[in-house]
């Protein structure tokens, strides 16, 4: 089970917070969708 603090986060030991500035807009009064970006390569971090 996971945790979505006040923020809107998911908090959860298997998901890693990563946070992308740039491609923020401007605040979200209705949530819309979830994105999950998902990467299984061998560069993956």
């Amino acid at each position: 089970m996971f945790i979505i603090d006040s923020h809107g986060k998911v908090i959860h030991a298997k998901i890693k917070q990563v946070i992308s500035i740039a491609i923020q807009k401007r605040a979200m009064n209705i949530i819309q969708g979830i994105i999950v970006h998902q990467t299984d390569s061998p560069t993956a971090k």
